[in-house]
Protein backbone atom coordinates (compact mmCIF):
# COMPACT_ATOMS: atom_id res chain seq x y z
CA UNK A 1 0.00 0.00 0.00
CA UNK A 2 1.09 3.67 -0.68
CA UNK A 3 2.28 6.46 2.11
CA UNK A 4 1.61 9.98 1.75
CA UNK A 5 4.15 12.27 2.36
CA UNK A 6 5.24 14.01 5.42
CA UNK A 7 6.11 11.37 7.27
CA UNK A 8 2.53 9.65 7.48
CA UNK A 9 2.26 6.81 10.12
CA UNK A 10 -0.60 5.31 8.52
CA UNK A 11 -1.40 4.49 4.56
CA UNK A 12 -4.01 7.18 3.22
CA UNK A 13 -7.43 5.06 3.03
CA UNK A 14 -7.64 7.27 -0.76
CA UNK A 15 -6.25 9.45 -2.67
CA UNK A 16 -7.55 11.90 -5.63
CA UNK A 17 -7.56 11.16 -9.53
CA UNK A 18 -6.67 13.01 -12.38
CA UNK A 19 -9.88 13.91 -13.05
CA UNK A 20 -11.15 14.61 -9.13
CA UNK A 21 -12.55 10.83 -8.31
CA UNK A 22 -11.95 9.20 -5.46
CA UNK A 23 -9.44 6.75 -5.73
CA UNK A 24 -9.77 4.01 -2.94
CA UNK A 25 -6.77 1.85 -1.82
CA UNK A 26 -8.26 -1.49 -0.71
CA UNK A 27 -7.73 -2.90 2.47
CA UNK A 28 -6.94 -6.40 -0.23
CA UNK A 29 -4.94 -5.29 -3.13
CA UNK A 30 -6.49 -6.71 -6.24
CA UNK A 31 -10.21 -7.08 -4.60
CA UNK A 32 -11.65 -3.67 -4.71
CA UNK A 33 -13.93 -3.77 -1.85
CA UNK A 34 -14.18 -1.00 0.98
CA UNK A 35 -17.31 -2.47 3.32
CA UNK A 36 -17.57 -0.74 7.07
CA UNK A 37 -19.61 -0.31 9.89
CA UNK A 38 -20.38 3.26 10.16
CA UNK A 39 -21.42 5.82 12.99
CA UNK A 40 -22.91 9.19 12.64
CA UNK A 41 -21.75 11.42 14.29
CA UNK A 42 -19.02 9.59 16.69
CA UNK A 43 -17.19 8.70 13.92
CA UNK A 44 -17.74 11.52 11.57
CA UNK A 45 -18.64 14.72 13.71
CA UNK A 46 -17.88 16.79 10.27
CA UNK A 47 -19.75 16.60 7.08
CA UNK A 48 -16.72 15.52 4.38
CA UNK A 49 -17.30 16.89 1.09
CA UNK A 50 -18.98 15.79 -1.69
CA UNK A 51 -17.03 13.07 -3.53
CA UNK A 52 -17.32 10.53 -7.00
CA UNK A 53 -15.54 7.61 -7.65
CA UNK A 54 -15.76 4.69 -10.00
CA UNK A 55 -17.28 2.32 -7.54
CA UNK A 56 -21.27 1.65 -6.87
CA UNK A 57 -21.62 2.31 -3.19
CA UNK A 58 -24.55 0.56 -0.95
CA UNK A 59 -25.94 1.64 2.35
CA UNK A 60 -28.03 0.48 4.69
CA UNK A 61 -29.37 2.40 8.23
CA UNK A 62 -29.37 0.10 10.90
CA UNK A 63 -30.64 2.40 13.54
CA UNK A 64 -31.26 5.86 14.35
CA UNK A 65 -31.14 7.88 10.71
CA UNK A 66 -29.03 9.93 8.26
CA UNK A 67 -28.97 12.59 5.33
CA UNK A 68 -27.44 11.05 1.73
CA UNK A 69 -26.91 13.36 -0.83
CA UNK A 70 -26.58 12.56 -4.67
CA UNK A 71 -26.24 15.55 -6.76
CA UNK A 72 -28.19 17.74 -5.07
CA UNK A 73 -30.94 15.76 -4.02
CA UNK A 74 -31.39 14.86 -0.29
CA UNK A 75 -32.31 11.79 0.83
CA UNK A 76 -33.19 10.58 4.91
CA UNK A 77 -32.45 7.29 5.69
CA UNK A 78 -34.03 5.48 8.73
CA UNK A 79 -33.71 2.20 10.62
CA UNK A 80 -34.58 -0.05 8.12
CA UNK A 81 -33.73 1.72 4.98
CA UNK A 82 -30.39 1.88 2.58
CA UNK A 83 -29.56 3.48 -1.01
CA UNK A 84 -27.87 2.19 -4.12
CA UNK A 85 -24.68 4.97 -5.66
CA UNK A 86 -24.39 4.22 -9.15
CA UNK A 87 -20.97 4.65 -10.56
CA UNK A 88 -19.71 8.46 -10.61
CA UNK A 89 -22.72 9.95 -9.00
CA UNK A 90 -21.57 13.29 -7.38
CA UNK A 91 -22.66 12.17 -3.21
CA UNK A 92 -21.95 13.34 0.27
CA UNK A 93 -23.75 11.76 3.54
CA UNK A 94 -24.15 13.74 6.71
CA UNK A 95 -25.70 13.03 10.55
CA UNK A 96 -29.40 14.12 10.84
CA UNK A 97 -28.82 16.76 13.44
CA UNK A 98 -27.55 15.52 16.50
CA UNK A 99 -29.67 12.09 15.91
CA UNK A 100 -27.10 8.92 16.57
CA UNK A 101 -26.98 6.31 13.53
CA UNK A 102 -25.53 3.28 12.80
CA UNK A 103 -25.01 1.71 9.29
CA UNK A 104 -23.76 -0.49 7.06
CA UNK A 105 -21.21 1.22 3.72
CA UNK A 106 -20.10 -0.95 1.35
CA UNK A 107 -18.23 0.31 -1.92
CA UNK A 108 -17.20 -2.17 -4.62
CA UNK A 109 -15.96 -1.58 -8.12
CA UNK A 110 -17.63 -3.02 -11.03
CA UNK A 111 -15.11 -5.11 -12.03
CA UNK A 112 -15.44 -7.49 -9.59
CA UNK A 113 -18.81 -8.48 -11.36
CA UNK A 114 -17.18 -9.07 -14.93
CA UNK A 115 -16.20 -12.47 -15.56
CA UNK A 116 -16.66 -11.93 -19.22
CA UNK A 117 -17.32 -9.30 -21.85
CA UNK A 118 -20.42 -10.06 -22.46
CA UNK A 119 -21.83 -9.97 -18.77
CA UNK A 120 -20.12 -6.54 -18.71
CA UNK A 121 -21.74 -5.69 -22.29
CA UNK A 122 -25.38 -6.92 -21.07
CA UNK A 123 -25.39 -6.63 -17.37
CA UNK A 124 -23.23 -4.13 -16.09
CA UNK A 125 -22.68 -1.26 -18.42
CA UNK A 126 -25.92 -0.74 -19.01
CA UNK A 127 -26.51 0.26 -15.54
CA UNK A 128 -23.17 1.91 -14.47
CA UNK A 129 -23.13 4.12 -17.63
CA UNK A 130 -26.86 5.41 -17.33
CA UNK A 131 -26.83 8.82 -16.90
CA UNK A 132 -30.38 8.89 -15.71
CA UNK A 133 -30.11 6.49 -12.90
CA UNK A 134 -28.29 7.89 -9.72
CA UNK A 135 -29.18 5.56 -6.94
CA UNK A 136 -32.12 3.24 -5.80
CA UNK A 137 -33.94 4.01 -2.51
CA UNK A 138 -34.15 0.42 -0.37
CA UNK A 139 -36.87 -0.11 2.09
CA UNK A 140 -36.97 -3.55 3.97
CA UNK A 141 -41.06 -3.27 3.34
CA UNK A 142 -40.05 -4.53 -0.32
CA UNK A 143 -39.38 -8.11 -0.62
CA UNK A 144 -36.66 -7.22 -3.10
CA UNK A 145 -35.00 -4.76 -1.68
CA UNK A 146 -35.10 -6.64 1.49
CA UNK A 147 -32.95 -9.01 -0.37
CA UNK A 148 -30.24 -6.86 -1.34
CA UNK A 149 -30.54 -5.02 2.38
CA UNK A 150 -29.89 -8.34 3.65
CA UNK A 151 -26.83 -9.33 1.19
CA UNK A 152 -25.14 -5.57 2.43
CA UNK A 153 -25.41 -7.04 6.10
CA UNK A 154 -24.35 -10.70 5.11
CA UNK A 155 -20.87 -8.65 3.03
CA UNK A 156 -19.82 -6.94 6.13
CA UNK A 157 -20.02 -10.05 8.58
CA UNK A 158 -18.40 -11.83 5.18
CA UNK A 159 -15.14 -10.10 6.24
CA UNK A 160 -14.24 -11.53 9.12
CA UNK A 161 -15.07 -15.18 7.56
CA UNK A 162 -12.75 -17.42 5.47
CA UNK A 163 -12.92 -16.98 1.97
CA UNK A 164 -14.69 -13.55 2.38
CA UNK A 165 -13.23 -12.27 -0.68
CA UNK A 166 -15.49 -15.37 -2.83
CA UNK A 167 -18.42 -14.82 -0.17
CA UNK A 168 -18.64 -11.24 -1.36
CA UNK A 169 -18.08 -11.23 -4.97
CA UNK A 170 -21.19 -13.98 -4.40
CA UNK A 171 -23.37 -11.99 -2.95
CA UNK A 172 -22.61 -8.51 -5.29
CA UNK A 173 -23.80 -10.92 -7.65
CA UNK A 174 -26.71 -11.34 -6.24
CA UNK A 175 -27.41 -7.90 -5.26
CA UNK A 176 -27.01 -7.17 -9.14
CA UNK A 177 -29.37 -9.44 -10.25
CA UNK A 178 -31.75 -6.86 -8.39
CA UNK A 179 -30.72 -4.10 -9.30
CA UNK A 180 -30.18 -5.13 -13.27
CA UNK A 181 -34.05 -6.04 -12.97
CA UNK A 182 -35.48 -2.64 -11.34
CA UNK A 183 -32.83 -0.53 -13.35
CA UNK A 184 -32.67 -1.63 -16.48
CA UNK A 185 -36.26 0.01 -17.00
CA UNK A 186 -34.59 3.44 -16.63
CA UNK A 187 -31.84 2.35 -19.63
CA UNK A 188 -31.41 5.23 -22.39
CA UNK A 189 -30.51 4.23 -25.92
CA UNK A 190 -28.28 7.88 -26.08
CA UNK A 191 -26.79 8.51 -22.70
CA UNK A 192 -26.65 12.74 -22.37
CA UNK A 193 -24.12 13.77 -19.94
CA UNK A 194 -25.53 16.69 -17.39
CA UNK A 195 -23.45 19.08 -18.50
CA UNK A 196 -24.05 21.48 -14.96
CA UNK A 197 -22.64 18.12 -13.16
CA UNK A 198 -19.81 18.54 -15.64
CA UNK A 199 -19.09 21.86 -14.67
CA UNK A 200 -19.39 21.77 -11.24
CA UNK A 201 -16.78 18.03 -11.22
CA UNK A 202 -14.24 20.31 -12.89
CA UNK A 203 -14.56 22.97 -10.37
CA UNK A 204 -14.35 20.50 -7.53
CA UNK A 205 -11.40 19.01 -8.94
CA UNK A 206 -9.61 22.49 -9.44
CA UNK A 207 -10.28 22.86 -5.40
CA UNK A 208 -8.91 19.43 -4.58
CA UNK A 209 -5.54 19.93 -6.82
CA UNK A 210 -5.24 23.51 -5.77
CA UNK A 211 -6.53 23.88 -1.98
CA UNK A 212 -3.02 24.29 -0.32
CA UNK A 213 -2.88 27.37 -2.39
CA UNK A 214 -4.73 30.89 -2.36
CA UNK A 215 -7.31 30.44 -4.11
CA UNK A 216 -10.23 33.06 -5.67
CA UNK A 217 -13.58 32.50 -6.82
CA UNK A 218 -12.59 33.78 -10.27
CA UNK A 219 -9.96 30.48 -10.23
CA UNK A 220 -12.66 28.24 -9.44
CA UNK A 221 -14.92 29.69 -11.64
CA UNK A 222 -12.65 29.28 -14.67
CA UNK A 223 -11.51 26.09 -14.12
CA UNK A 224 -15.06 25.46 -14.93
CA UNK A 225 -15.86 27.78 -18.14
CA UNK A 226 -18.08 29.75 -16.48
CA UNK A 227 -18.75 32.95 -14.28
CA UNK A 228 -18.45 33.66 -11.20
CA UNK A 229 -22.28 34.01 -10.83
CA UNK A 230 -22.95 30.54 -12.34
CA UNK A 231 -20.02 29.22 -10.22
CA UNK A 232 -21.91 30.08 -7.07
CA UNK A 233 -25.32 28.69 -8.54
CA UNK A 234 -23.63 25.59 -9.23
CA UNK A 235 -22.21 24.66 -5.60
CA UNK A 236 -25.26 26.11 -4.12
CA UNK A 237 -27.83 23.90 -6.26
CA UNK A 238 -25.89 21.07 -6.10
CA UNK A 239 -23.46 20.51 -3.36
CA UNK A 240 -25.65 23.24 -0.88
CA UNK A 241 -22.41 25.04 -0.09
CA UNK A 242 -20.98 28.70 -1.49
CA UNK A 243 -17.71 27.54 -3.41
CA UNK A 244 -15.36 29.37 -0.21
CA UNK A 245 -17.61 26.85 1.94
CA UNK A 246 -16.47 24.12 0.28
CA UNK A 247 -12.80 24.93 -0.04
CA UNK A 248 -12.81 25.54 3.55
CA UNK A 249 -14.52 22.36 4.30
CA UNK A 250 -12.32 19.97 2.08
CA UNK A 251 -9.42 22.32 3.38
CA UNK A 252 -10.42 20.44 7.19
CA UNK A 253 -10.99 17.55 6.00
CA UNK A 254 -7.53 17.61 4.61
CA UNK A 255 -6.17 18.77 7.96
CA UNK A 256 -7.97 15.85 9.68
CA UNK A 257 -6.11 13.44 8.07
CA UNK A 258 -2.97 14.51 8.96
CA UNK A 259 -3.88 15.30 12.67
CA UNK A 260 -4.12 11.73 12.71
CA UNK A 261 -2.05 10.27 10.48
CA UNK A 262 1.28 12.64 10.97
CA UNK A 263 3.93 14.26 12.88
CA UNK A 264 3.67 17.55 12.12
CA UNK A 265 2.44 20.80 14.12
CA UNK A 266 -0.57 22.30 14.24
CA UNK A 267 0.82 25.07 12.65
CA UNK A 268 2.46 23.67 9.76
CA UNK A 269 -0.74 21.61 9.23
CA UNK A 270 -2.56 25.12 9.18
CA UNK A 271 -0.52 26.30 6.39
CA UNK A 272 -0.47 22.57 4.79
CA UNK A 273 -3.76 22.64 3.95
CA UNK A 274 -4.31 25.86 2.81
CA UNK A 275 -5.41 27.92 5.85
CA UNK A 276 -4.05 32.10 5.89
CA UNK A 277 -3.00 31.48 9.89
CA UNK A 278 -3.14 28.78 12.45
CA UNK A 279 -5.70 30.98 14.28
CA UNK A 280 -8.04 31.32 11.69
CA UNK A 281 -7.40 27.38 11.32
CA UNK A 282 -8.48 26.79 14.74
CA UNK A 283 -11.98 28.58 14.92
CA UNK A 284 -12.92 26.73 11.27
CA UNK A 285 -11.60 23.64 12.53
CA UNK A 286 -13.57 24.09 16.00
CA UNK A 287 -16.76 25.51 14.17
CA UNK A 288 -17.07 22.30 11.94
CA UNK A 289 -16.20 19.05 14.55
CA UNK A 290 -16.68 20.74 17.67
CA UNK A 291 -13.05 20.40 19.09
CA UNK A 292 -9.76 21.65 18.38
CA UNK A 293 -7.21 20.43 16.14
CA UNK A 294 -5.28 19.48 19.29
CA UNK A 295 -8.17 17.78 21.11
CA UNK A 296 -8.77 16.00 17.96
CA UNK A 297 -5.40 14.89 17.46
CA UNK A 298 -5.25 13.01 21.19
CA UNK A 299 -8.58 11.46 20.28
CA UNK A 300 -7.80 9.79 17.27
CA UNK A 301 -3.99 10.09 16.36
CA UNK A 302 -3.05 6.47 14.46
CA UNK A 303 -0.47 4.36 16.16
CA UNK A 304 2.88 4.11 14.69
CA UNK A 305 3.27 1.31 11.86
CA UNK A 306 6.84 -0.31 12.80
Amino acid sequence: MDYDKNNQKAPRHCSIGEDGSQIFLYKTPGFFSDIKKNSYPEMYPFCVTDHWHDEVEFLYCKSGSLIYTVEGTPIKLSAGQGLFINSRKLHVGSADGDNPCVFYCVILHPMLLCASKHVDRQYIEPIIRNSSLKYMFLDEKVDWQKEILDDIEKMYFATEESESELKIQMLFFSVWVNIYRQGKATVIEHIKSNHHLNTLKEMISYIQQHYQEKISLEDIANAGAVGKTMCTKLFSTYVNRTPFEFLRDYRIEQSMDLLKTSDLSITDISYETGFSSPSYFGECFRSATGSTPLEYRRENALPAVL
